[in-house]
């Protein structure tokens, strides 16, 4: 079986007996052509060494990506190999690669996203200095850290927390060097990814083609008692939307691509048909029958997995009689606000005891049910309408902007839902340390017997004949034109808050 190494390129002289069935490299426009460069370290030799050593019968596709000794490439690169892969439909992927910048997470998110669709595995390495790494750290993706204890085969697995990654393993492997003797390779997570790769080999070697998705290869590397949960619903790109009657949420705010729509059971039975392996993303409908026979039906069908905007374990999903049907049992990648729920309660807090000192914190307000429940078409709460104009404005500028809601449907637009229960802004601390944001945008309902989080500026949308701005409180109107979101940035970024702090 084919391994995709994306890397600095494989030296056959370096590693007898090995000539890769493609030997390529990345250019910096995105073309891939036949190598013909130097490969300045021996990275992904020893890469591919270690693979072998466990995998004996895998071949190669060589993409480099790194042309410096430094090890590094740029993000069009890096999706430009990923690409190459998706069109030559290569089974498995490792990359001892991936990127910290929370920026390149949309445009990794959107290609893993599609090679999970078509049944290729991703091994991706997490950072070595430890923050959020795509695509390591995707639901969907097998992400891998290094543990210094660990030698040759050994690794483990356990539940995600706020690294993301789940998987453990060596990387300190034992390679014949040139003299005759042994080296035993560095301790570090791009040589604890080759290890399982080449176990990850051996699980599809093993499977029919139908079989190798996402979450039945993680099920069969780490036991079935292990789930493949993350933070995000990150494998849902190109999606069955699920929706009863004319109910419609903000679609144009969504973070993932809505491929087609089915207002019924019969239509949603018809949509999987065609294609088993497209995400499913199910609205709750209103009805616990029908959310909860959704529910059964994608769990028994969908090859890749499914996105329940709803707390499944209320609906009586995880059981069924005395059969388990739940997340512990098999079936896809399953995403719902109940398992995520749990994952902030267990994940517990970062280290980070206060924002970083650059950042601004912006309160909007503009509702005061946070679940008021599906919206009518054309409706829109004025306050998240705003907090996801404000969201795409602050990124479109180049900022890292990331929004706090208790909106039931906050998972559906990308923000960062916050759960009952959860002191927002001990939540938004650690959000923010995970994602490196510099603003945050707190959209809040009603939360009852808890304090405010603090905020250097306060919107208040709707209610109001025109835009206003006086100190730290901005007024908007309900149309929220264009304008208005660029005037409020503008302020926000050349006013002096009172200690004297800018959004950097």
């Amino acid at each position: 079986m084919r391994i995709a190494l994306i890397d600095d390129g494989i030296e056959p002289a370096l590693c007898p007996g090995l000539l890769p069935e493609y030997d390529l490299c990345v250019k910096e426009d995105g073309s891939v052509e036949k190598r013909e460069g130097e490969i300045l370290t021996d990275h992904g030799t020893t890469s591919a060494r270690i693979i072998l050593k466990y995998a004996p019968t895998a071949s190669f596709c060589s993409l480099q990506v790194f042309a410096a000794g430094e090890l590094k490439a740029s993000i069009g690169q890096l999706l430009a190999a990923l690409e190459w892969c998706a069109k030559e439909r290569i089974p498995l992927i490792h990359l001892s690669l991936g990127s910290t910048l929370w920026l390149d997470y949309a445009p990794l998110r959107k290609i893993t996203a599609r090679l999970l669709q078509k049944g290729q595995t991703v091994v991706a390495a997490h950072s070595n200095s430890g923050a959020y790494t795509a695509p390591a750290c995707l639901m969907g993706v097998l992400g891998v850290m290094t543990d210094g204890d660990l030698t040759e085969d050994s690794f483990y697995t356990r539940e995600a927390g706020w690294e993301q990654v789940q998987i453990h393993a060596s990387s300190r492997h034992m390679l014949p060097a040139w003299d005759g003797f042994f080296f035993e390779t560095q301790v570090s997570n791009s040589y604890a990814a080759p290890l399982i790769t080449a176990r990850v080999h051996g699980i599809l070697c093993g499977l029919p083609e139908k079989d190798r998705t996402a979450a039945e290869v993680y099920r069969r590397l780490a036991g079935r008692g292990s789930t493949a949960f993350r933070m995000r619903p990150d494998f849902v790109e190109d999606a069955v939307l699920f929706q009863t009657g004319e109910d419609r949420q903000q679609q144009e705010f969504f973070f993932f691509h809505v491929k087609e729509r089915a207002g019924s059971l019969a239509a949603l039975r018809e949509a999987v048909g065609r294609d088993p392996y497209a995400p499913v993303v199910l609205v709750p409908s209103g009805s616990r029958e029908v959310d909860l026979e959704a529910c059964r039906f994608c769990w028994e069908t969908c090859r890749l997995g499914f996105l329940y905007a709803g707390d499944a374990y209320r609906l009586g999903f995880l059981k069924a009689g005395d059969a388990p049907i739940g997340p512990d049992s098999g079936g896809p990648l399953f995403w719902d606000v109940g398992q995520y729920r749990e994952f902030v309660a267990r994940a517990g807090h970062m280290p980070e005891e206060g924002f970083a000192e650059d950042t601004a914190r912006i309160l909007v307000e503009g509702f005061t049910e946070a679940a008021a429940g599906p919206l009518a078409e054309g409706e829109g709460r004025p306050a998240l309408t705003a907090s996801a104009r404000i969201q795409q404005k602050f990124r479109e500028e180049g900022y890292l902007c990331i929004v706090i809601s208790d909106d039931p449907y906050a998972c559906l637009y990308g923000m960062e839902y916050l759960p009952d229960g959860v002191e927002a802004e001990r939540f938004a601390i650690d959000v923010a340390a995970l994602r490196q944001a510099s603003v945050v945008v707190y959209c809040l309902g009603s939360r009852d017997g808890q304090e405010a989080p603090g905020y250097d500026f306060k919107v208040s949308v709707g209610g109001c004949r025109g835009i206003r701005m006086e100190g730290e409180r901005i007024w908007l109107t309900e149309l929220l034109e264009d304008v208005e979101i660029e005037a409020l940035y503008e302020y926000t970024l050349e006013y002096e808050v009172k200690d004297g702090a800018r959004i950097h």
